[in-house]
């Protein structure tokens, strides 16, 4: 229809070439129907002065498919001469100024196109027939970012640079030798991220290669692969043949030889051969090492001036000899030890370590002490064992740990003890960590005592940071040859109770005044207590020997 009145844009349109193809001409007769409702008025189409409306505000629109312009030739054939017009009327139809009832609108100069009425967004145009003016829809879109989507196969006939492909599910790509690459969508599964499948054409997977070049799964149809990339270069084997590089970078094949020779080398390279059978002429030995009888039938044997070597790596058994080397040590089956006295036995003092213990006297047993062995008194049970002896020397205190249920009680005994500093008083206290922290509160112990010098006795007693060994009004003398004595008595201390203890000393004070105390202490609290300390109230502990004993149980 040449003239279509659009009712929502107010327009009429005028249409040049027909919709499925034939002529570009477009004629309309000048008396045929109204085209034009009347509410619009006269439109003019005029060679000298365009188009004209017989209404203001309205609009009349030619057009040729899409916005192509439309060219009236206004002095040609059954056309609008010039200076004659072209009057579409709303009450009489068109008519022209000039004769003739015909008017026609060319558009075939211009190879005018059409095409549906509807299309999708962004799809890609595509000609419908051969006559260069008929279009339609396709699939195939390309979107403002530059995607193209909707290829189900694409036929490269020529090589192509892809910078990056995304596979839908069911997307392969087959290599065929005629067209090329093919891809397209009825092979296989899903090839994944970075994933490239060759395929045959049932779909079975013939070659994988991931995003590094890796071929996970394939069998190679093609040439023989060369030595420098992998390969051999040999396609054919017969069996016994042996693989060796006959040249740099050239594999060739031994075949298999008689039964019975043996692979030998030939000008440097493998070769078979019959193997040489003979008779021994001649042996010798390496001076100082091996000695050799020589002739036909030698003798061997190891060198009389043969010194060894420094180190020995071959694993074996030693059937005769004697070893004159070092002390062979605990962890290699040996002692560690060289020389033993009369009595002496070995035991483990600490982990993978031998030690002596020294005889100790007449009728002692051995018993443990601490865990290791040591020589004490006979006794159906109850005896003293010394369990340890520590000397002062400077010392800022002397201490002992790791007292237990072993022992029923423990007795230390002190000589020649004296203080670095002169007057000073003499400390003991105890700690429920094994020596980590001993306790020092204000109030954690008790003291109570006597002491006695030329008749003169008195009494002391009071709650303090610790126990005194001594009268508190008595400070120890540092003077030679004025050293100081003590037996301490410690009750069960392993029992969570309040711990006791008593002493008895013999003791110098800082006048020279001699003085016999005695008294006892005890911890203010319920405690297990594990290890002992002694110290001075003020400097060093100069001198002194502390020897701790233990009494058992039973």
């Amino acid at each position: 229809m040449p003239f279509r009145y659009n009712p929502i844009t107010g327009e009429l349109d005028v249409v040049l070439g027909p919709g499925g193809g034939g002529t570009a001409s477009t004629q309309f007769d000048a008396d045929s129907g109204s085209a034009v409702p009347t509410a619009l008025g006269v439109i003019t189409l005029s060679g000298s002065t365009g188009i004209t409306t017989g209404a203001a505000g309205n609009t009349v629109s030619f057009m040729v498919s899409d916005d192509v312009p439309t060219t009236f030739t206004t002095d040609g054939s059954n056309a609008v001469a010039t200076g004659n017009t072209l009057a579409i009327e709303g009450a009489g139809g068109i008519v022209t100024s000039g004769s003739g009832p015909t008017v026609t609108i060319d558009g075939s100069a211009l190879g005018d196109v059409t095409g549906p009425g509807s299309s999708t967004d962004n799809a890609l145009v595509r000609w419908d027939g051969a006559t260069g003016q008929l279009v339609q829809n396709s699939v195939v879109t390309l979107t403002d970012a530059g995607a193209l989507d909707g290829i189900t196969t694409a036929t490269i006939s020529t090589a192509v640079i892809v910078p990056a492909m995304t596979a839908p599910a069911g997307f392969n790509m087959n290599i065929n030798a005629a067209t090329g690459f093919n891809y397209n969508t009825n092979l296989g599964d899903d090839v994944g991220a970075n994933v490239f499948n060759i395929n045959n054409n049932s779909g079975t997977a013939q070659m994988t290669v991931n995003s590094l070049g890796v071929i996970t799964l394939a069998t190679w149809n093609g040439d023989t692969v060369t030595e420098v990339y992998g390969g051999t270069n040999q396609s054919t084997y017969t069996q016994g043949d042996i693989l060796y590089a006959s040249a740099a970078n050239t594999l060739s094949k031994l075949p298999a030889a008689s039964d019975g020779q043996v692979l030998t080398l030939a000008s440097g390279v493998p070769s078979w051969a019959t193997p040489t059978v003979g008779t021994v002429t001649s042996v010798s030995g390496t001076a100082n090492r091996i000695t050799s009888t020589g002739g036909a039938t030698p003798v061997i044997d190891i060198a009389a001036t043969y010194v060894g070597q420094t180190s020995l790596t071959t694993l074996g058994t030693v059937t005769t000899g004697t070893w004159n080397g070092t002390a062979v040590a605990e962890a290699y089956g040996g002692t560690n030890q060289t020389t033993y006295a009369q009595g002496d036995i070995l035991y483990a003092s600490a982990a993978n370590t031998l030690s002596k213990l020294s005889a100790g006297s007449d009728d002692e047993v051995l018993t443990l002490a601490s865990g290791v062995p040591t020589w004490a008194a006979a006794g159906g049970g109850g005896a003293w064992s010394l369990i340890s002896t520590s000397t002062a020397s400077s010392s800022a205190s002397i201490s002992f740990t790791g007292l237990s249920s072993t022992y029923y009680a423990y007795k230390i005994v002190i000589t020649d003890l004296q203080p670095a500093t002169d007057g000073v008083e003499f400390y003991m206290r105890t700690s429920t960590n094994n020596g980590s922290s001993y306790d020092s509160g204000s109030s954690d112990y008790d003291s109570a005592g006597l002491r006695s010098s030329d008749l003169n006795i008195s009494e002391y007693g009071f709650t303090a940071a610790q126990i005194y060994l001594h009268h508190d009004l008595l400070d120890l003398s540092n003077a030679s040859n004025e050293e100081n004595s003590w037996e301490i008595m410690l009750y069960n201390p392993s029992a969570t109770h309040y711990t006791q203890m008593t002493y008895a000393a013999a003791v110098v004070e800082d006048n020279s005044r001699f003085w016999y105390c005695s008294g006892s202490g005890m911890r203010n609290s319920a405690a297990d207590v594990d290890a002992i300390q002694f110290l001075m109230s003020s400097g060093n502990i100069s001198t002194g020997t502390f020897k701790l004993y233990g009494l058992t149980a039973s």
